[in-house]
């Protein structure tokens, strides 16, 4: 069975995978995906937003990150070739899955991975709580805010999601939560 996670920044999509990668589920982190697929385009990005993105041979995320956060043609520009990566990666991981898999992002519908799903589970919670558990992991409160702004269109996906699971208490409570909903289709961890 392949299990998506997606939500919003803060809202608990990596605690609930740590939790079933514990578990002896396997985890793939759209996020390392995106980073790997990043170094391996380094000169198509390049050619695209500019040499200052790339120091020490690699791309500088956070250079990249401020050319297309408030610019959506860029942004366009950057998904368009980094999504389709990404994906094909997945896949292939997919592909030669052996046991039950999570695949962890908040971009999993917008990637399209979602239909190599077989459950998608949404992780919400409030806005303010997702702020306060960014803020803790050390996001400054301003790009944080920023974060949570640019993420807004995901809830969107809830609808196309098989369970919305919110996460406003104890990360025991979205663990419990989730497990009873893999319990019911089988997965018993």
């Amino acid at each position: 069975m392949i299990i998506g996670i997606t939500g919003k920044a803060g809202c608990g999509k990596s605690t609930l995978a740590d939790a079933l990668k514990r578990r002896g589920l396997g985890i793939i982190e759209l996020d390392k995906v995106g980073h790997e697929v990043l170094e391996e385009i380094q000169d198509k990005l390049k050619e695209l937003f500019g040499a200052q993105i790339i120091s020490n041979d690699h791309v500088d995320r956070a250079v990249l990150a401020e050319i297309v956060f408030n610019n959506p043609e860029k942004l366009r520009q950057l998904n368009a070739v980094v999504h389709p990566l990404i994906k094909k990666k997945v896949i292939d991981i997919l592909s030669k899955a052996q046991k039950h898999l999570v695949i962890d992002g908040a971009l999993l519908h917008q990637i399209g991975l979602d239909d190599y799903c077989d459950l998608v589970i949404f992780v919400d919670c409030p806005e303010e709580l997702a702020l306060k558990r960014l803020i803790k992991r050390g996001v400054d409160e301003i790009k944080a805010r920023e974060i949570l702004k640019a993420q807004k269109f995901l809830t969107k996906y809830i609808k196309s999601s098989n369970y919305l699971v919110i996460n406003d208490e104890e990360p025991t409570k979205l663990i419990e939560s989730v497990l009873k909903i893999l319990l019911a289709h089988g997965v018993v961890l």
